[in-house]
């Protein structure tokens, strides 16, 4: 048996640019969950800032691919990551979540998670912030040499939903 494959020159896509989204939690109307799937390196979807010192924060955004999309990687460009967090994913509105990456003890400001899956919707939920934001001093706390209040936030530039590379671009 002989079988031939030609690859197709087609580019990765990013099936999330552009999607609809939602989150639990935005910070002010300049940081809506849309500017996480943007395409703009430069603009970013921003949480709610959590409770002063505590690094515990529950945040969901949930982005909609439109339609049932196959992908083959998870890409994140965070500007305040989330230490802990998982990405779930389900195919219709009616359906449970199936958890597909769970993370724990996360620093980097780029993640990336290879796994196949098909997915209409992507749920992101961040449990603990890997930093934190410290509050507006006025100058005469800086002459005081007060220490500000940090407090925890998460902060997206960029959610990635690439298509299969491995599979979907064989023809």
């Amino acid at each position: 048996i002989e079988a031939w494959l030609r690859l197709g020159p087609e580019p990765i896509e990013d099936v999330a640019l552009g999607g609809d989204m939602e989150s639990n939690a935005q910070w002010y109307h300049d940081y809506i969950p849309y500017l996480g799937v943007d395409g703009n390196p430069s603009t970013y979807w921003s949480s709610q800032l959590g409770t002063p010192g505590n690094v515990n924060l529950n945040a969901t955004w949930i982005c909609d691919l439109g339609e049932p999309r196959y992908g083959g990687l998870i890409r994140i460009y965070w500007k305040e990551p989330a230490e802990d967090f998982t990405i779930s994913v389900r195919v219709t509105d009616t359906q449970n979540w199936q958890q597909l990456v769970e993370v724990v003890g996360n620093k980097l400001t780029k993640t990336d998670h290879y796994i196949f899956f098909e997915a209409r919707f992507l749920r992101l939920y961040m449990t603990k912030a890997a930093t934190t934001r410290p509050d507006l001093m006025t100058l005469q706390d800086v002459r005081d040499e007060v220490e500000p209040l940090r407090f925890p936030v998460y902060s997206i530039y960029e959610f990635e939903v690439l298509k299969d590379d491995q599979v979907s671009r064989l023809k």
